[in-house]
């Protein structure tokens, strides 16, 4: 190519540049301009044809600026978008002209490719012009202002604006970020620097914050919505900053809103505003947790300075417990359980319960209480588990835990050995916990303890077993064994004396009987246990005493040491102190404390000093005791109290847990610690031999943390004590000895007098085995039970002894009177109710619900109280007997009585059905007295009677069926359907959540039965077709909300479904007919088979959004569509002619290989409907032949793709002649480029020419029908230097058929215009004879002649002669046309 004509080429394609800009492309043959830049190239006009490209580009954008200054502001956006848009186009377009110069010369001289370069340009002439790049930053921020403002603003348009300038970010340079993002976040700032100063000048704490979080979701909108990515860490950055970082001391310490009122006034959701916007700002969290622990330290410090809480240790830790649970809320709810606060919250607690021992000794003393009753109220061992899980949740505080341990062993030793834990279960779980919070060795003693009273109770049942057997009780028996011991009931605790607290008591003088046993026992266990030694310890043991007062009978609880006071008056009417202390040998200050007891306290006066002065209070020598003559009691019961030990012994006995308030550690604690100091410094030192003294301070310290914080005075101490006894390691031997420190005293008749007992007895005397109760001491027993009952219904329970009313109703059970109590019961509170129904009855009906819910709560609290005295009677004479229990006796007689009377019963049901009906109605009733009536009901069906169901549940559900049944019809007759469903969906869910708020969880599914049956089954064939609203307009108007509200609903009712299914096919068929039926679209097969595609995307859509993926909908729709789409072969064919144009055109504009494969994918989803499967194959193969051979594919790969999507869906058999052919094309492509047939050529013949070779007939479709035909017996005249090989013993034959040539004709075509070559005109029949074409069975001749001369856009030959006959005959003569003229270099002659 010389110069001249590459300036012409080159003037060609800038003419195109010009057309494409001017949006004239479509008159270009982009082939021929593609060429003419390949020629270029390849001739070494490279530069020329780059530096031409970009000069015209560049003035193309000079005028596209100008149009940009010119724009008003209002529309420059819209002016850029629109330049931009078509600025792109057209740089793709030239892209693709010049697609060969990008590949060679640009990268060969590192040239910038054209698609940049044109964004370059852009960049330069126009968004980097100084005025559209001024105007352009003003509008964007302007319209972000405005934003901010609450006006609206185009955000597609900035969205496209932003776009446009990160598009223009190519080589390197960031456009977005030096033409908008800069200036942008330096207006942002500037704003929410002003923003923020002013409104927290203005504005409390918790308005700022809400303010802040608007703010940063804005923001954060404001980038997703049409800013970069990029710009949101920059942005979020900045608003933390200003929002946040800047004033956050200031919100936190804000007066009357900040973080400590917030702590102060509890609120949660503020608390956790602030604690999500400043997890932005990491470091200003340190704050909030300082400003925690500053309010949980103050709240403590008003705790422990609180007198009546220090007074008082079960108020005091229940405080330390609320305070706990309200900053643990605080932590779970409003900072996320974050591990930061937490450990604050730890720090805090620690800081201020770790002041002295109290909290230590007062948690005891806590768990204590709640062994002793705070655990009796607990229903379920999770609560009691809670319950326990509170206690240790503060004991992990402690930093004393041995002085928890040392108190809490002195609290469990009294629980066991006088019985009055709630649950030893519970017990064992405390050990459990504590034992899994400080290891095995600091509950060791604890367990040992409760091993000990285990074995104690077998040890008592092998005594008592022994001295049962009448052989045993003879030989055992001796002569001096008075008949006194052999009535009482011994009960003997032994223990280990390293497990339990507290020193060994003083042994004391025994009543001689009591001596007798306890000798015996003696001699019993020594025998079992040879070697071990009982040491008897009275001090911590009871007995139970049966009195015979002057004026009435009592049995008295007291001490052992009181036992034996009490029981020399037995012998002697008066004794002395001195003879007190002689006689029993009780430590004095034990004697005068146990003697204060029983003569002090005016509720247990048992004995009185004789002629004494009243306000004498100390105890001397000579002072003169006897058993008080006046002493009177309404209880047959009575505990005598001890008097609280003196501080001092208190003191000196090392805090024996008797008085609390004592911040000192105990003494005894004090001790072990030294113990304990010692043994882990020798043991560390065993260790390592040689350690620093520091180091040694630190690894002591490490070891006795888990147990206490021991100081280092303490240590530095213990190691001098050690260095004295010149390091030696001291072993201390503690030898285990069994010793006896409790005895129990019971008399073995239970029986104890009534309230009017009176009898007179001169003094205490020993409890003997009593007479059986008479007829008249059981009436009057029961009398005095029948008065306490009466008591208890009106509201007098305060001043009854239950344990005596237990004791009463006992005596009556066992000395079989249990049929009297039970019946005495029953009309007793059959009595009370029946004034209770009365004044039911009489109440207004407005009133009746709320004076049932007051009866009914007193009677269940009075019949709890009453089934707890009559508990034995519920255990032995009910349980015998089989009575109704107490408990549902009393239940029954309510319902008989009071809830089951004719006129309260009617009045009940009446007064709940119109509260129903109100509500229905819109209007507000009283749910939480609903709740309780309907409860009340439930509650009463016991013994096999279901009240609830029968006084109201199908009443109301007839009340309600009938109600649905009215409002149904009268709906669905004046609404249409999506509105009907609508109205049906919003009573299901009311009903639901009637029975969720006060009904009965039984009424649930009976009431969704209900309206499932009135609202849906009954309506639902005349929802499906009503005409205008039903489900085929449904369908039809693509109303995909409603259809799926139809299948919610008709989901209830799996029968309705079918139906709807129906209608669907039917819509699908019928549709699916129109498409059939549409002559236009049955025409296009393109368009035939895009109808086919939008119908099954939009059932698909309805599938998939309305009927939730349903695997019937899913079937449904397959069958519809198979059913119409299988009426003829019409769909295959069709089909594979759609999958052909996809492939030469269709594919072309998806630019990713995902949009391809949805395509395909959309191609397969309608040939897994084909049942004729093989007929669309015959028709693929046909056209995936000619796509091959004329390589009108637009990818290869995605050919390929297709064909592993059908061998996917048919299996290889159905693909292995598909794949075949691509192989073959693709062997052959690599034969023919080794050698390349030349043909000359005339005046507008192009000169290049192709011919198809086949080496496998059976692969490719119709092949083997033209080899065997005339094709095989072409005259070639044309010199085309090739001819016919065998290669791999396979023989080659042409196929002419299949050829074209660079003209873009056909290969017969190509034969007919190569005759005039050689002579300028031909007729018909010398045609015929020169070129051999077929005529039969199709006349290929005349075919492709008539393509040469008939039509206009492609008119190369004119016939001579008659031109108005179109069909050649023999003797008509042709020649190449002198007039033809095209402005398009490269022409396809179509056949």
């Amino acid at each position: 190519m010389d110069e001249k004509e590459s300036n012409r080429t080159w003037e060609c394609l800038r003419h195109a540049i010009h057309q494409i800009h001017q949006h004239n492309a479509s008159s270009l043959s982009f082939e021929e301009l593609y060429r003419n830049a390949y020629n270029l190239v390849l001739h070494k006009y490279g530069e020329l044809l780059y530096n031409g490209v970009q000069g015209v580009v560049a003035e193309h954008l000079k005028v596209v600026a100008q149009s940009c200054i010119e724009c008003p502001d209002d529309r420059l956006l819209d002016e850029l978008k629109k330049q931009w848009d078509d600025h792109k186009t057209t740089m793709v377009m030239i892209r693709d002209i010049l697609m060969y110069m990008d590949r060679n010369f640009v990268t060969q001289y590192k040239k910038v490719p054209v698609y940049e370069m044109g964004l370059m340009i852009f960049r330069d002439k126009v968004s980097g012009h100084p005025r559209v790049k001024t105007h352009l930053l003003t509008l964007l921020l302007d319209n972000i202002s405005a934003e901010r403002r609450g006006e609206q603003v185009d955000r597609i348009l900035l969205k496209h604006t932003t776009n446009m300038l990160v598009e223009l970010g190519v080589q390197g340079k960031n456009v977005y970020r030096e033409c908008f993002e800069d200036q942008f976040l330096d207006a942002t700032r500037k704003f929410y620097q002003d923003e923020s100063k002013q409104y927290i000048s203005q504005n409390p704490c918790s308005d700022y914050l809400r303010k802040a979080e608007k703010r940063i979701r804005e923001e954060k909108a404001r980038v997703e919505n049409y800013l970069h990515e990029s710009t949101m860490e920059k942005i979020q950055e900045l608003c933390d900053e200003e929002w946040i970082s800047v004033h956050y001391k200031t919100l936190i310490h804000m007066e009357n809103s900040g973080c400590a009122w917030m702590f102060q006034c509890d609120k949660i959701p503020d608390l956790e505003r602030m604690y999500v916007l400043f997890s932005r700002v990491p470091h200003t969290l340190k704050e909030i947790q300082k400003v925690m622990m500053d309010c949980m330290c103050e709240a403590g410090r008003e705790v422990l300075s609180d007198p009546e809480k220090v007074k008082d240790p079960v108020s005091f830790i229940t405080a330390i417990l609320s305070l706990k649970q309200k900053f643990d809320r605080f932590v779970k709810e409003s900072f996320k359980e974050s591990k930061d606060f937490q450990l604050a919250l730890k720090q805090a607690f620690e800081s201020f319960l770790n002041k002295d021992t109290r909290t230590a000794q007062y948690l005891s003393l806590y768990v204590d209480d709640q062994f002793r009753k705070g655990l009796k109220g607990m229903s379920s061992d999770a609560d009691v588990d809670v319950a326990l899980e509170q206690v240790v949740t503060v004991f992990r505080f402690l930093q004393d835990k041995d002085v928890f341990e040392n108190f809490y062993k002195q609290h469990l030793s009294r629980r066991l050995l006088t019985g009055r834990s709630v649950s030893d279960e519970a017990e064992r779980s405390m050990i459990s916990k504590l034992k899994s919070e400080c290891g095995h060795q600091y509950t060791s003693k604890l367990e040992g303890m409760f091993q000990d009273m285990k074995l104690s109770e077998d040890i008592m049942k092998q005594y008592k077993n022994s001295f049962a057997s009448p052989a045993l009780s003879r030989a055992s028996r001796t002569p001096a064994m008075s008949s006194a011991s052999s009535s009482i009931d011994l009960k003997v605790s032994v223990l280990t004396s390293g497990f339990w607290p507290g020193p060994p008591g003083a042994p004391c003088d025994w009543p001689p009987e009591v001596q007798e046993c306890c000798t015996r026992f003696e001699t019993f266990y020594l025998a079992k246990h040879t070697g071990r030694k009982l040491y008897w310890q009275p001090q911590h043991g009871m007995a139970d005493l049966k009195a015979q007062m002057p004026k009435s009978k009592h049995e008295l609880s007291v001490s052992t040491y009181q036992m034996c006071i009490l029981m020399l008056f037995n012998q002697h009417s008066t004794l002395s102190y001195k003879d007190l202390q002689v006689r029993t040998n009780i430590p004095l200050d034990e004697l005068k404390r146990h003697l204060l007891s029983l003569y002090v306290n005016p509720k247990a006066k048992i004995l009185v000093r004789r002629d004494s002065e009243k306000e004498k209070k100390d105890i001397e020598d000579n002072d003169q005791f006897m058993v008080n003559p006046h002493f009177e009691n309404k209880l047959m019961r009575i505990k005598v109290p001890l008097v609280l030990k003196s501080p001092d012994t208190v003191s000196a006995e090392g805090a024996s847990g008797d008085g609390v308030g004592s911040a000192d550690v105990p003494a005894t604690v004090e001790e072990d610690r030294k113990h304990l100091v010692e043994a882990v410094v020798v043991r560390v030192m065993k260790s390592r031999k040689t350690l620093e003294h520091n180091q040694l301070v630190m690894e002591v310290t490490r070891h006795l943390t888990s147990r206490f914080q021991p100081s280092p005075t303490l240590i530095k101490q213990r190691i001098e004590k050690l260095i004295e006894r010149e390091c030696a390691v001291v072993t201390h031997r503690v030898t285990t000895q069994d010793s006896l420190r409790m005895t129990h005293l019971r008399g073995p008749d239970r029986h104890a007098g009534t309230l009017n007992d009176r009898k007179q007895t001169g003094s205490i005397r020993q409890f003997r085995s009593g007479d059986p109760m008479d007829e008249k001491e059981s009436n009057r027993t029961w009398e005095c039970l029948r008065h306490a009952i009466h008591q208890i219904h009106q509201h007098n329970a305060s001043s009854l002894s239950f344990e005596e009313l237990y004791r009463n109703a006992y005596n009556l059970v066992l000395h079989k009177y249990g049929e009297l109590l039970y019946n005495g019961v029953q009309g007793v509170v059959a009595d009370h109710l029946k004034i209770v129904a009365q004044s039911c009855i009489e109440c207004p009906d407005d009133r009746l619900l709320e004076e049932l819910k007051k009866q009914w709560d007193d009677h269940k609290t009075t019949m709890v109280m009453i089934r707890d005295i009559l508990m034995y009677m519920d255990r032995n004479f009910v349980t015998q007997y089989k009575k109704v229990p107490v408990y549902e006796m009393g239940l029954m007689i309510f319902r008989e009585k009071v809830s089951g009377h004719p006129r309260v019963k009617t009045h009940l049901l009446t007064l709940m059905l119109d509260n129903i009906s109100a509500e229905r109605r819109g209007e507000q009733v009283d749910r939480i007295l609903l709740k309780h009536t309907v409860n009340m009901l439930v509650e009463l069906g016991v013994q096999g009677k279901n009240v609830y169901r029968e006084c109201f549940e199908d009443h109301f559900l007839d009340h309600t069926r009938k109600f649905y049944q009215d409002e149904s019809k009268q709906y669905i007759s004046q609404n249409p359907c999506s509105d009907y469903l609508k109205k049906a969906e919003k009573r299901i869910r009311e009903e639901k959540a009637r029975v969720e708020n006060y009904l009965h969880e039984s009424t649930m599914e009976k009431i969704q039965e209900l309206c499932d049956e009135e609202w849906i089954q009954v309506h639902y064939k005349t929802l499906i077709h009503m005409e205008n609203s039903g489900c085929a307009w449904m369908f039809q108007c693509d109303k995909i909300a409603d259809l799926e509200r139809m299948y919610l609903l008709f989901s209830r009712v799996p029968v309705t479904l079918k139906e709807v299914q129906k209608v669907m096919m039917d819509c699908m068929c019928e549709a699916g007919r129109d498409v059939l039926n549409d002559p236009e679209k049955v025409k296009d097969p393109v368009s035939f088979i895009t109808a086919i595609l939008s119908l099954k995307y939009k059932y698909d859509r309805f599938v998939k959004e309305s009927f939730k993926e349903s695997k019937d909908f899913q079937l449904a729709l397959k069958q519809a569509f198979e059913s119409f789409l299988n009426k003829d072969t019409r769909t295959a064919q069709y089909l594979s002619l759609y999958v052909d144009d996809q492939f030469r055109k269709g594919l072309k504009g998806m630019s990713s290989d995902a949009d391809v494969d949805t395509a395909l994918e959309q191609v397969v989803t309608v040939f897994r409907f084909l049942q004729d499967k093989d007929v669309f194959e015959n028709f693929y193969k046909q056209h995936l032949s000619k796509r091959l051979l004329t390589g009108r594919s637009v990818s290869d790969e995605a050919e390929r793709s297709m064909i592993s999507k059908l061998k996917s869906e048919c299996g290889h058999q159905y693909t292995s002649k598909l794949e075949g052919m691509p192989s073959t094309r693709t062997h052959l492509r690599v034969l023919l480029s080794r050698r390349t047939p030349k043909l000359s050529c005339m005046r507008h013949i192009l000169p290049s020419h192709s011919c198809t070779m086949s080496g496998h007939a059976r692969i490719w479709a119709g092949v083997g029908s033209a080899v065997s035909s005339a094709s095989s017996s072409i005259d070639m005249k044309a010199p085309v230097g090739g001819k016919a090989s065998y290669i791999d013993s396979r023989k080659l034959t042409w196929q002419p058929q299949y050829g074209a040539a660079d003209l873009k004709v056909s290969t017969y075509q190509m034969c007919i215009l190569m005759l005039f070559n050689q002579q300028p005109t031909w007729t018909y029949q010398d045609i015929r004879l020169r070129t051999n074409i077929p005529v039969e069975p199709v006349d290929e001749l005349k075919r492709h002649l008539q393509s040469l001369y008939v039509n206009p856009k492609a008119k190369i030959l004119v016939k001579l002669g008659d031109g108005e006959k179109k069909e050649p005959e023999e003797n008509d003569q042709f020649m190449v046309n002198p007039q033809f003229e095209s402005k398009l270099l490269r022409i396809k002659v179509p056949s």
